[in-house]
């Protein structure tokens, strides 16, 4: 059928906009009719156009906007199309006004809102589907749209810690190897040309350092190359199933970080976990979901194991402490819930000490790395550089004996 855009009044006199897939312009009057409203103007569109809505994507900062504005329009009683139709046009961003005016078309053409947001699996995660569709079922959407608000906006703050606790150690990184790089294909060389101009004596650490310095300078090119080739290869590596898991395996073994990243992992798992059960949605249900949001293969692969032995009728408890991927914390945790009948509250403790234990781990990641760093790359330059005047020194040292 095709689909018209169109203008219409409602009982306030007030113009409405939005777009529907009717047979025809009668029956586009018809059933704006039946929802108070009188066509104006109607105009059709390319049907072309609703499978670029259905592949839209919505930024995490977006989908948080979004969320947030959808419960202030159910605790503020307003129409949920025209709160959306409203939403759609004064978004002040594209992604967010296509969503909002599909999810509008969809309902006002009898959709329930989680059925209007599985059309649109790119815009909205799994998670969020299950917890509005649950939220639908118990009569609450508002509250549960609240609670998802607060999740993504806790998940996007997570994120922004893991990044600050590695980009810097990152970029110290790189410009450390880029001074030592520097110095050993600009500096040494020049340095050390004069001194063999002079028949002066090269001790064996410079020796060393010269050919280091040669093999750099004469192989640059395939050097480069292989670098090059070695971060595709990584790339590739972790978009396949086998590739991702291993490294994301070696990331949790990694000193200092490593344990931090497990620390992440468990708490983006308790919370979602936690949220979805709050929501009345069941254990596997919920296992399900959260594999697709610790953030690290081999975790998820924890889960999705512990899923399978849930189903199979074992104790959550157990079936996480098979795994190994857990920290014995989450499953003490979990256990204790589940025999006191209060494993919402314990995810919600679970989460809580994460919400503690991740910053002071983060500080002291930082507190533990930046020193490191900065001695080591210290150490290594001061070597070099010692390397390079060594016979210099020898020199000056043979003249003042004359």
């Amino acid at each position: 059928m095709p689909i018209y855009a169109y203008r219409a009044r409602n009982t306030d006199g007030r113009l409405m906009e939005g777009t529907l897939e009717v047979s025809g312009e009668g029956e586009l009057a018809r059933r704006l009719d039946s929802q108070g409203m009188l066509l104006t103007t109607a105009k059709k569109v390319k049907s072309a156009a609703r499978p670029t809505r259905a592949h839209t994507r919505l930024k995490r900062k977006e989908l948080i906007t979004l969320t947030y504005n959808l419960e202030t329009i159910y605790s503020s009683g307003i129409p949920l199309v025209e709160g959306l139709q409203d939403l759609a046009e004064h978004a002040g961003n594209r992604t967010t006004s296509i969503v909002a005016a599909s999810l509008a078309e969809d309902i006002q053409n009898g959709s329930d809102v989680s059925e209007a947001m599985q059309r649109h699996p790119k815009a909205f995660p799994l998670v969020y589907r299950s917890v509005v569709k649950a939220g639908e079922s118990a009569g609450e959407p508002g509250p549960v749209l609240r609670r998802l608000a607060d999740y993504y906006a806790w998940l996007a703050e997570m994120r922004a810690a893991a990044m600050r606790a590695l980009i810097y150690p990152a970029v110290l990184g790189l410009a450390v190897c880029g001074l030592i790089v520097l110095l050993l294909t600009f500096l040494v060389p020049r340095i050390l040309k004069q001194l063999s101009r002079a028949n002066a004596e090269v001790p064996a650490p410079t020796r060393v350092l010269m050919a280091l310095s040669n093999f750099l300078v004469d192989n640059a090119v395939i050097l480069l190359c292989a670098a090059v080739a070695l971060v595709i290869g990584v790339i590739i590596l972790g978009r396949t199933p086998r590739g991702r898991l291993l490294i994301d395996t070696l990331k949790l073994r990694i000193p200092v970080l490593g344990p931090l990243m497990a620390k992440i992992s468990a708490a983006r798992f308790a919370n979602t976990v936690g949220m979805l059960y709050r929501a009345g949605i069941g254990t596997v249900e919920a296992l399900e979901s959260a594999e697709h949001v610790v953030g690290n293969a081999f975790v998820a692969q924890g889960v999705r194991r512990a899923r399978e032995a849930v189903t199979q009728g074992k104790t959550l408890t157990s079936a996480l402490s098979a795994t190994g991927a857990f920290q014995p914390l989450v499953v003490r945790m979990i256990g204790i819930g589940e025999q006191t009948g209060t494993l919402g509250e314990a995810l919600d403790r679970v989460n809580e000490f994460y919400d503690r234990e991740i910053p002071q781990t983060i500080k002291t990641v930082l507190s533990l790395l930046e020193p490191a760093m900065i001695v080591g790359a210290g150490l290594a330059v001061g070597f070099i550089l010692l390397c390079t005047f060594l016979p210099i020194f020898e020199m000056i040292n043979s003249l003042s004996r004359r």
